[in-house]
Formats: structure tokens, C-alpha cells, sequence
């Protein structure tokens, strides 16, 4: 049996309909920028959230870079991150002129905030949690952290879409940033991206930051050009309904892995009166991750690595020396990430398991 990692061409066969109708009613209209389905979508996302606004944008690398040129975060200031994110997360923040400060994460891999203060400067302005794989990091003490520093805290969402924090799925945040890339939980079929937030300054910057900087009839600053188009939106708000379906299943997939493997790999556990997960990725920690994926591939089933060389060990990081992250670095060879998918069978998902069982045994 064969087990792909990616199941996007199954789920286009199964919403192929659902495509093409998005299609089609939007190619009709002639609106193809900035037109009702992005007003719609915008509503439907702030609604599902439970934030006052939402400004959707091409991208989440988008959201985040816009977002802080919203909040002048600019050249001379320091965002506290993390350094296992997707490069993205410090390259918007680099884009945005200020530098990145790397902290270490938990056996969770996510933020340790144990280790923020001790980062903060009189240059720092913000603190940037990514919520990595679906789950959310502890935004309790992050906010607290923050309000006590006068900090913003913008989430990189980007992997958690749909997660609950504490009865909540906006965790209250000076701005929240979702990406809607086709790998995502909740995806259009192309880039995309959203900015939730309860503040109604912000959003107005931010509104006029995606197009231009265009209000009304003219530009109050010079923006950019990070829209999310007519034909993308109407495919979010047409698989919307069948989100938190899709979310329910790929959680008991994933309790059903940490039920059957859980004695082979570890899988940071998750307190459930806190979080519902949305497990944008299932990842196992085990010291032969490497013998493990060769073992799978051989066995047809596919695997990936998110992600295997941290953002401050990357040609592209020159911005600090000596930057030492022990847990992020010895979790970069541990890491594994398992097929999962609202759509994987349930024989593919037992035959996953037995693999693994099998290379242990």
C-alpha cells in the first residue's frame, strides 16, 4: 500500500464540484479584486473566530510583514520568536526592518515563556508565538508577559486555523495571522492569507496597507499590493461549512496514532480543558527519525520533516552570533511528521502504524 503525505488530489476530486461553482459564480460577476465574496469572507472569518475584524491578504507571510509595518514596527526594533518555525516567520520580520530574537522552545515546540523576559530590551516591540503543528502555545502567560512590557503580541496562526485556546479560537492578540496555502487545514487553491484582530485602528491601517494604501479615493501612506482575490475567497466560504468536520476528524486520527504508537515515540501531550489542537501536522520525537523515515519510505509511506534545520542555522540567518537554542536544535533531529489527512482511510492510517510498529519491533 502506498500512503501519500499531501491528499490534495483526493480532495479535489471529493470538492471538485464545490470548485468549480466558486468558479464559475465568481467568473460571472466581472469582480474579480475587492469585491462582496472578499466583504463576505472577511465577515465569515471574524465571525468563525470570534474577533471584531478580519482583514484577509495574499499570504500569511503577508499577514505577518503587514501587520507589523501596521504596529510601525520598523528598523531599530526586536521581535521576540522562535527559531523552528518555517523561515518565514523571522523573514517577515526581517522584511519589516527589525531584527529577530530567538528563544527556545518546550518539549511541546512551542515558545517557552520561561525564557522571554530575559529577551526583552528597550529595542524590543513585540513577541511573535507560533503555534506550530495546530497547537497553541501558552498565550495566558504570553499576553500577560507582553501587557506587563508594553509589547504587542502578533500569533503566527499560519498552522493553526481553527485551534481552541481556552473556549477560544482568536487568542487575543494585537493581531492574529492565518495563511490560507493549499498545505494548511483550511486552504483556498493558491496562496492566501487573514489578520484577525479586535482593534479598530489597526484594522483601518491594515486595510489600507494591502492596497496601496489607498482610502477611499486616495493614499493616505505608501502600501503594497497583498489582496486576496474574488475567486480565493469564494472557495474559502465555500469550504467553510465543512471545516470544523474536517478538524474533528483529524484530531481522532491523530488521539488514534498517539493511542497505537505512543509507547514507540513520543508525542507531547496536551491538556484538553485547555486546547483542542487543529494538528495541522502530527509530529513524533524519536532519536532514530532517521532510520524510522527510511524504514516508511521503503514501505511506501510517506513522511516529512517540519523542519529540519533551524531558522538561526539557515545561510540566510547572519544577524546574531552564538545563538544557541538546546532544545530547538536537539528537536531538529527528533522530529517526524506522520501522514494525516480528514481523508486517509483507515486502512492506510493502520497500515502507517503497523510500519512503525514494525521498524521498532
Amino acid at each position: 500500500m502506498k500512503v501519500p503525505f499531501i491528499f490534495l488530489k483526493r480532495e479535489s476530486r471529493q470538492e471538485w464540484e464545490v470548485y468549480q461553482r466558486a468558479f464559475e459564480v465568481t467568473a460571472r460577476t466581472g469582480m474579480y479584486i475587492l469585491g462582496e465574496n472578499v466583504s463576505k469572507l472577511e465577515r465569515a472569518l471574524a465571525s468563525y473566530l470570534g474577533a471584531a475584524y478580519v482583514v484577509t491578504v495574499n499570504s500569511g507571510t503577508d499577514a505577518l510583514f503587514l501587520s507589523m509595518r501596521a504596529l510601525d514596527i520598523a528598523t531599530g526594533d526586536e521581535v521576540i520568536t522562535v527559531g523552528n518555525s518555517f523561515i518565514a516567520t523571522v523573514g517577515a520580520v526581517t522584511a519589516a526592518g527589525a531584527t529577530p530574537v530567538l528563544v527556545d522552545v518546550l518539549d511541546d515546540q512551542l515558545i517557552d515563556p520561561d525564557r522571554i523576559e530575559e529577551k526583552i530590551t528597550e529595542k524590543t516591540k513585540a513577541i511573535i508565538p507560533v503555534h506550530l503543528t495546530g497547537r497553541p502555545a501558552d498565550m495566558q502567560r504570553i499576553n500577560a508577559i507582553a501587557k506587563k512590557h508594553g509589547l504587542f503580541v502578533i500569533d503566527d496562526a499560519a498552522q493553526s486555523f481553527g485551534a481552541v485556546y481556552r473556549g477560544k479560537r482568536y487568542f487575543d492578540a494585537h493581531a492574529a495571522c492565518y495563511s490560507f496555502h493549499p498545505l494548511k487545514n483550511y486552504h483556498c487553491l493558491g496562496d492566501g492569507g487573514a489578520i484577525a484582530t479586535n482593534n479598530e485602528t489597526l484594522n483601518r491601517k491594515l486595510l489600507q496597507l494591502r492596497n496601496h494604501g489607498i482610502n477611499g479615493r486616495f493614499s493616505g501612506c505608501f502600501g503594497y499590493n497583498s489582496r486576496l482575490d474574488e475567486i480565493q475567497a469564494s472557495l474559502l466560504l465555500s469550504v467553510m461549512p465543512s471545516l470544523d468536520e474536517k478538524l474533528r476528524e483529524r484530531r481522532r486520527k491523530a488521539v488514534h496514532y498517539i493511542d497505537a504508537l505512543g509507547d514507540l515515540v513520543h508525542v507531547p501531550s496536551w491538556d484538553e480543558a485547555v486546547m483542542e489542537p487543529a494538528f495541522q501536522t502530527f509530529v513524533v520525537q524519536t532519536d532514530q527519525r532517521d532510520e524510522l523515515a527510511a524504514f516508511l519510505h521503503a514501505q511506501d509511506v510517506e513522511t516529512k520533516v517540519h523542519y529540519p534545520i533551524p531558522c538561526h542555522q539557515q545561510d540566510a540567518w547572519s544577524l546574531q552570533d552564538g545563538v544557541s537554542l538546546p532544545v530547538t536544535e536537539m528537536q531538529s533531529g527528533k522530529i517526524l511528521s506522520l501522514p494525516l489527512s480528514h481523508l486517509m482511510t483507515e486502512q492506510e492510517q493502520e497500515y502507517v502504524i503497523d510500519s512503525v510498529r514494525r521498524f521498532f519491533v
